[in-house]
């Protein structure tokens, strides 16, 4: 709990790799504590090590059911390492999971999230759903706003709505 409560300060703090290495020195105490897991990769992924955070999940999955947030976070991981593919296969897991369960972790942020993997992916009728349901979620959703706008705009389309988004 101690190593724990330290990560968690620094995560706080902002200083990633402390919390990094205080959140494996609860794990190695407690190699069943979830939440541990979810905060280490929250920390790398922070901290610009997204293979290491999702190191850190495998682990976990090998170890713990799946959750909503485990996969949501393979899902960020995935992004940022360019893997489209996993990282959708990722986000649609995690929205399987909170539909069993915990409908609340299914937000505006989520689908911006997943709309975005799906854009890089070239999956653009299935972005602009997630973003228009980010939108419908949360109206005044700048990065959300600001992404479909633009995309729209590239690509000469609903120029208008493109127009009014940005």
């Amino acid at each position: 709990q101690t190593y724990y409560l330290l990560g968690s300060i620094a995560y706080e703090d902002k200083r990633w790799l402390e919390a990094v290495e205080f959140f494996k020195k609860a794990l190695l105490l407690n190699p069943n504590f979830a939440r541990a897991y979810f905060d280490l990769a929250a920390s790398q992924l922070a901290g610009d090590d997204a293979a290491g955070a999702l190191a850190t999940l495998a682990d976990m999955r090998a170890k713990l059911p799946a959750t909503f947030l485990g996969e949501y976070l393979t899902g960020l991981a995935e992004v940022r390492l360019k893997n489209y593919d996993e990282a959708v296969k990722r986000f649609t897991q995690a929205e399987v999971l909170a539909r069993a369960g915990e409908t609340n972790r299914l937000t505006a942020d989520f689908y911006f999230e997943v709309g975005v993997a799906r854009e890089r992916r070239g999956d653009r009728a299935e972005s602009v759903r997630c973003f228009e349901k980010a939108i419908e979620m949360r109206p005044d959703f700048p990065e959300a706003l600001n992404y479909l706008g633009y995309m729209w705009a590239e690509q000469g389309e609903n120029l208008d709505r493109a127009r009014e988004f940005i």
